[in-house]
């Protein structure tokens, strides 16, 4: 029986988008995916509690003991430093300053924010004569201070993967470095390159950024521009060193293509680029540490929100610098030219 022309060609569809693994990622394995961590990240937990912060000081006994009578709030007692930094990393919705009147700095753009302040009010309306509302408006607590360094995370970590991976395997599926393998160049050498010029890219994407975030959004940095530059530059090294390793003997861009699309989305919704990753169970924290898109995110946000010293960052340099040494070495191990 003869079939007709269009039967054909929907079978021939139908058998290429089967053989191509980066199509079936994307369209089966990525919604699952990103609905089994967003389900996870955001799912209802039974008695939480709105996270409240109180700043050491005189009265802040008093006032702990108060917040705890309501049990919507999960109320703990900190420096005004820790107090500020968890703040700025999601960690608390409010801050609560012990005084005659005590003063309450919340961020009304957050709805989580504006609800936890609606409790401390309550809670505080029936023992004091008022409550001082102080909005946490400046830079350093809104939403865009906390993406930004996310989004250059999410740079580095996409430019270094593409642009060393698919190169590595292109070049290497059109024989070009079958060719390269005769002179007397040196695998480190031709690696180094990609590297230095990945490097340079960054540095400019950098520049733009950050220039724009400070012009439209007034975007700064609390720390030092140099610090903030250590930690991209070792990030570079350690996603050059992953970028080789998957292009190391990868034969065609397809399969690498699946490789880098299943790394890097990993890595987006457990590395706390768009959203605070305290919601995520400790279980998935413990993992998500290790990652180096969340350990680069932690210290440029360090950086960038709290002012601390690359010296202050040992925890997540030493992820960055483990991924770049083991990594870098299995890569060029496993790395051939055919």
């Amino acid at each position: 029986m003869r079939r007709s022309p269009l039967f054909q060609l929907l079978l021939v569809r139908l058998r290429t988008f089967r053989r191509e693994p980066e199509a079936l990622f994307w369209t089966f394995g990525f919604p699952l995916v990103i609905t089994v961590a967003l389900g996870i990240a955001f799912r209802p937990v039974e008695g939480e509690r709105l996270p409240v912060v109180v700043v050491d000081g005189a009265g802040a006994g008093a006032l702990v003991a108060r917040l705890r009578v309501d049990p919507e709030l999960e109320v703990s007692r900190r420096s005004e430093g820790d107090a500020r930094r968890a703040f700025l990393r999601g960690s608390a919705l409010a801050i609560v300053e012990p005084a005659a009147v005590p003063r309450l700095r919340s961020d009304p753009t957050r709805p989580e924010s504006r609800l936890a302040r609606a409790r401390v009010e309550h809670v505080l309306a029936g023992a004091a004569p008022s409550v001082e509302d102080r909005p946490m408006r400046e830079p350093g607590t809104r939403y865009v201070d906390f993406v930004v360094p996310g989004l250059v995370g999410m740079n580095v970590m996409t430019v270094c993967l593409w642009g060393i991976g698919w190169n590595i395997v292109e070049s290497r599926s059109k024989k070009l470095l079958r060719r390269l393998a005769v002179t007397p160049m040196k695998r480190w050498h031709y690696l180094a390159a990609f590297v230095l010029a990945h490097l340079a890219l960054v540095y400019v994407t950098l520049a733009v950024v950050l220039g724009f975030a400070q012009l439209a959004f007034g975007v700064g940095l609390a720390g030092s521009l140099f610090d903030y530059l250590v930690v991209v530059s070792l990030a570079v090294l350690a996603f050059s060193a992953i970028g080789t390793l998957v292009a190391s003997r990868t034969a065609n861009v397809e399969v690498l293509s699946g490789m880098i699309n299943a790394a890097s989305l990993v890595s987006l919704v457990l590395g706390g680029v768009f959203f605070s990753t305290a919601r995520f169970p400790e279980w998935v924290l413990l993992g998500a540490r290790a990652l180096p898109l969340t350990a680069l995110v932690e210290a440029l946000r360090g950086v960038a929100l709290e002012g601390k010293s690359v010296f202050e960052l040992s925890f997540e340099l030493t992820v960055l610098a483990g991924w770049t040494v083991v990594a870098g070495l299995v890569g060029l191990r496993l790395f051939r030219w055919t």
